[in-house]
This record gives structure tokens, sequence and C-alpha cells, in this order.
């Protein structure tokens, strides 16, 4: 869908974006994501320059690569 289809839509109808990934997850198509997960030891939080569970800040990949974990799917309406 292009920036301006989209702008229109939502504009028309506020529901839009809503009702249609309820109709993919409805259709069995609905949204998926693969999940990584990040791990650092208690020793190296300690060694580190910040605060590792600063919400603000980024760990560096070099040190602590993603990690596939699985996938998150959506298959049904959240209640």
């Amino acid at each position: 869908m292009s920036f301006d289809d989209a702008q229109k839509n939502m504009g028309l109808d506020r529901d839009y974006l809503k009702r249609d990934m309820f109709n993919q997850i409805e259709s069995g198509k609905g949204p998926e994501w693969t999940a990584y997960v990040q791990v650092m030891t208690p020793e190296e939080a300690r060694k580190q320059s910040f605060d590792p569970l600063d919400v603000t800040k980024i760990w560096p990949r070099s040190e602590f690569p993603l990690r596939e974990f699985g996938r998150m799917v959506f298959e049904q309406e959240p209640r």
C-alpha cells in the first residue's frame, strides 16, 4: 500500500489497520516475527561502562550477538 493510500484509508476509516490485522489472523495469515535475545552474564554486566538494564542503552552486538530463539505468531485475536 502506498503512503498516499494509507493516509486516505486512515482518514476515511480509522479502524482500517486494526480490522485488516484481525482479518489476516482469521484467514490464517497473521503477522509473524523472528524473535531474538541478547545474553549477558552478571560478571559481564559488572564490567560494562553503562547500566545494562537501562532501556535507553543498546548492547553492542559485537560483544553480545543476537541469538534467535523462536518465532512470534499472531494466531488469534488478543482478548
